[in-house]
């Protein structure tokens, strides 16, 4: 993001009003692009705002909950404070920034969602400022997939693994999940609060499994989830709980798995899974325990991690 950006937007402090310009350029080209500022009432926003192709969050499945953490600061000022940005024009605009912020500006009878809007822009620069702008919650490998199965049901393209980390900027690995993970039923990701709180490394185990005795499943449990009130989404504790109870009747119904009654952050799973440290080893336990091996013959590591222990 250039210094002429944050310059010319928010120096004055000023109240934005319909109309007025900024420059930005953009980060793969180097080109500049004059954006306007355009303000879309919320009744208005399911029919001109659009997102971009390639962008991971998956829109469709937005719930309250999936905004839990910025709605209450929108329904406030019935605004988004900080701007989206898109393509196109007024009536018709594609998000290159914004996804939640626009989906929460919706939800409010009265709201209007900010946006800074440029006529045209080179694929490269839109798919740059795509990648990087998902400032409220980075997307998910199963947002990523969601994305994946809606463009090919519309469009009946069919996506490899190669396809998806061109189009969307992503590890082989984050591809591959997603690809498999697409491949599941909708009823089941209707199930949840939002997707967000749906475990990848569940959707990856349910990938493995007969495919029409998790369909099944996801039928026989829609009757009693997947109906939230507003105050119930926007309880992040609550989401959480009753998203872990869904996934283990979920594996119960369909494996007879043992229930999980704590749920590991897949990022942090993750993070400490992925450390490669000559005489360490760590891993993320289902119980959401910690497990650290230290080879003892690497007494410096040894002493170095007491210390920090003595240290907390």
């Amino acid at each position: 993001m250039t210094q002429q950006f944050y310059k010319s937007a928010r120096s004055t402090m000023k109240p934005l009003i319909a109309g007025d310009v900024m420059r930005l350029e953009g980060p793969a080209t180097g080109k500049e692009y004059t954006f306007r500022m355009v303000k879309v009432p919320s009744q208005d926003i399911s029919q001109k705002v659009k997102k971009s192709r390639f962008n991971r969050r998956s829109s469709e499945f937005f719930t309250l909950a999936s905004v839990n953490d910025i709605f209450d600061t929108i329904k406030e000022h019935k605004r988004n404070s900080n701007p989206a940005k898109a393509v196109g024009s007024a009536e018709n605009m594609v998000l290159i920034e914004g996804m939640k912020r626009s989906f929460a500006v919706s939800q409010l009878t009265d709201g209007e969602l900010y946006v800074w809007v440029t006529a045209e822009m080179d694929e490269e620069d839109e798919k740059a400022f795509v990648v990087t702008a998902d400032i409220h919650g980075v997307p998910t490998t199963t947002d990523l997939a969601l994305s994946i199965k809606k463009q090919q049901e519309d469009s009946s393209v069919s996506f490899k693994v190669d396809d998806v980390m061109n189009q969307f900027s992503v590890s082989r690995g984050t591809a591959h999940h997603a690809l498999t993970i697409s491949a599941l039923p909708s009823s089941l990701f209707k199930l949840f609060p939002a997707i967000k709180y749906i475990g990848v490394r569940f959707l990856v185990a349910l990938t493995k499994l007969d495919q029409t005795c998790l369909l099944a499943a996801s039928e026989s449990l829609k009757e009693k989830y997947g109906q939230w009130d507003s105050d119930f989404l926007l309880n992040e504790e609550q989401c959480k709980a009753i998203a872990l109870k869904i996934q283990n009747e979920v594996m119960e119904l369909t494996s007879g798995a043992k229930v999980v009654t704590h749920q590991v952050d897949d990022d942090l799973a993750d993070t400490w899974n992925g450390i490669k440290v000559s005489g360490i080893k760590t891993k993320v336990m289902k119980s959401g325990k910690l497990a650290l091996e230290v080879d003892a013959k690497h007494r410096d590591k040894l002493d170095r991690i007491i210390q920090l222990l003595n240290e907390l």
